[in-house]
């Protein structure tokens, strides 16, 4: 299952927050529990602070979440050089 803050309402700067993912753990969790699904593993990329609250939103609504993964993608060549200098 996937969701987003965008998809619970929350627009530009106030997707970053906290409570954005705290109340798109709870609704994903909603949605789980209406399948009938009860024990997860979740899988977590990018960073910010509504990383770990999705997570503990996800425990709040009922779901037994066994572990968790994080997925985000790392540069391994660092940033792109800078332009050749002509003089």
């Amino acid at each position: 299952m996937y969701t987003s803050c965008r998809l619970e309402g929350f627009k530009n700067a106030r997707k970053k927050t906290n409570i954005a993912g705290q109340t798109t753990g709870i609704a994903a969790g909603q949605r789980l529990l209406r399948r009938g699904i009860n024990t997860i593993r979740v899988c977590v990329k990018g960073i910010g602070p509504g990383r770990m609250t999705a997570v503990q939103g996800l425990a709040s609504a009922g779901v037994n979440v066994v572990s968790i993964t994080d997925r985000t993608p790392l540069c391994e060549l660092g940033p792109r050089p800078r332009k050749i200098r002509r003089v």
